[in-house]
């Protein structure tokens, strides 16, 4: 989860009158890649899975008259503060366990920037009482310094923003907060959330539970949105919405923070995805860290789906202005960040009969391989002949498997076609496809497997094994990154090209040969997203557009 926006609560939906949006494109090279020789001189993307911006631009905000028609698809939502600000239902905080005790002028701590902990937590709560715009974030920033600030002003105390004894005792607080217990009676801590815990049986009763597990009000965006990616095939390993847990930027357990560090998650407002190979990562650069590239693999198209549905990425967060020295990236995270009324809105516009839809990659746009999932590999079963398409009931139709690669294979070689196992532009046309892009080798990422894959591993020197693992995408950023390449982690054209990988390269009679596994078969974590069989009793099915 990344890390929220501390903006005055007041003005939190203010944000939403930006200037107007413009469309996502392409970022410029990065700052820490710039100047590789032969970079300038590769090709542009071939194709929507290549098309990875490697230092993502925040597209502009939405303005009022953009939220009041639900005219999102070009702009951002984006509000500051947290969902309760917005009009979203208020969740229960497990600190509510602290412990004032008096103490005299002798004994009190003072409390300044940086301070963190409890005593900070009853000094915000205190202020927002008087400022209702301040944060109760168990920090002492910025925001809490002007407070005291002008509190002091205001009673005649020495304005120094610090919270000496005079202070505290102005604003009655002068005590010594603890927490005794933690997590308060009530709360359990799973390791990552607090989720089902008997004092989170009220608040988790009213998400649904059907594809995914979300504010009802905000549950179709998100089914939407992962529904456009399936169509638009995206392989979706991970997909979690609902988790009760402060930021990953902050302490997960909210042990010292205050409620305002409450992760968008904890409402059933956000969604994480894939981030194995999409992970939070701070960014640091003594003149632009905004201008740093970002390891990750989403591609525009994701994002302009995203938009679609109302959705902020994470990617964009943390980089409003550049020229800023640190930068947090949250590459896998997507949140939405407007009201109740809005994600409604947003809805019925999206799902009315005749309503645009996000643009995605289709059959025409992609070069299909072992490992890919989505629509396109479902059409390609139903475009081989019968006596061609392997048996496979226990694994999901959209899932290019080993077998499908053979079977393709087989076909290629009845039909005099280069045997790559893959659906090239060759074979696309032979199967009566238009080919609309121009990709030579296919987009291989996490899970790819096959014949390319031992081509790029010997490229990076990892060992040679026809599965792309984690080590080979690590190895390959590295790779990237040394020769002024995005960080993608996937071999998108540019570096395809670099690495001079050729379909030429793996055609031949050894991609008859079936060798499945269970890492090439089964993805990792992986969970159904598409609504199928008996929901569980109380559950909430999915919007119907997205059954």
């Amino acid at each position: 989860m990344m890390r929220v926006g501390h903006g005055a609560r007041a003005g939190a939906l203010a944000l939403l009158t930006a200037v107007a949006a413009v469309a996502i494109v392409a970022a410029p090279a990065p700052r820490s890649v710039v100047g590789a020789a032969h970079a300038a001189s590769t090709p542009p993307p071939g194709s929507p899975a290549s098309d990875i911006a490697a230092v993502p631009r925040r597209p502009r905000l939405c303005t009022a008259e953009q939220i009041a028609a639900a005219t999102v698809r070009r702009c951002a939502v984006f509000a500051e503060g947290s969902p309760s600000d917005h009009g979203f239902a208020t969740p229960p905080f497990p600190t509510d366990a602290i412990v004032s005790s008096p103490v005299v002028a002798e004994q009190w701590r003072k409390l300044s920037l940086g301070s963190t902990g409890p005593g900070v937590i009853v000094l915000q709560e205190r202020l927002k009482a008087r400022y209702p715009e301040v944060l109760v974030l168990g920090r002492f920033g910025g925001q809490t310094k002007a407070a005291v600030q002008r509190f002091q002003s205001e009673e005649e105390l020495p304005v120094t923003g610090t919270v000496d004894a005079a202070t505290a005792s102005a604003l009655g607080v002068m005590v010594r907060a603890t927490v005794p217990s933690y997590p308060p009676k009530g709360w359990a801590w799973k390791g990552y959330s607090f989720g089902g815990s008997p004092a989170l049986t009220e608040w988790e009763s009213r998400l649904t539970s059907g594809t995914v597990r979300a504010d009802p009000a905000a549950a179709p965006l998100f089914e939407g949105f992962l529904a456009d990616l399936r169509r638009g095939s995206l392989r979706v390993d991970e997909a979690d919405t609902y988790s009760f847990r402060c930021t990953a930027s902050t302490t997960r357990n909210c042990k010292g923070v205050g409620s305002a560090r409450l992760s968008y998650h904890a409402w059933g407002l956000a969604l994480d995805l894939n981030y194995s190979t999409n992970a939070l990562q701070t960014l640091d650069d003594p003149v632009d860290a905004c201008g740093v590239a970002v390891e990750h693999a989403i591609p525009n198209w994701v994002l302009r789906a995203a938009l679609h549905w109302g959705l902020f990425w994470g990617g964009w967060f943390s980089c409003r202005t550049g020229e800023q020295q640190s930068a947090v990236r949250d590459p896998h995270h997507f949140e939405f960040r407007g009201t109740p009324e809005l994600a409604r809105a947003i809805i019925a516009k999206n799902t009315a009969k005749r309503a645009a839809r996000a643009a995605v990659p289709g059959i025409t746009n992609l070069l299909l391989a072992c490992g890919d999932r989505g629509a396109a590999v479902t059409r390609l079963r139903r475009l081989l002949p019968a006596s061609y398409r392997p048996r496979e009931p226990r694994l999901p139709a959209d899932l290019f498997s080993p077998r499908l690669a053979a079977a393709l294979a087989r076909w290629q070689q009845d039909n005099e076609l280069p045997v790559t196992g893959v659906l090239d532009a060759a074979t696309a046309r032979a199967l009566r496809v238009k080919v609309k892009h121009s990709e030579v080798f296919p987009v291989l990422h996490l899970h790819s497997c096959g014949r390319g894959v031992d081509l790029v591993q010997r490229a990076v020197g990892v060992p040679v094994t026809g599965v792309f693992d984690s080590a080979t995408m690590v190895a390959l950023r590295t790779w990237q990154a040394e020769h002024g390449l995005a960080p993608t982690g996937v071999t998108d054209t540019r570096t395809a090209a670099s690495l001079r990988l050729r379909l030429d390269d793996i055609a031949g009679a050894e991609n008859l040969a079936v060798v499945p596994s269970d890492e090439t078969t089964k993805p990792f974590r992986f969970r159904p997203i598409a609504a199928s069989g008996a929901l569980k009793r109380g559950s909430t099915r999915p919007h119907p557009r997205f059954r």
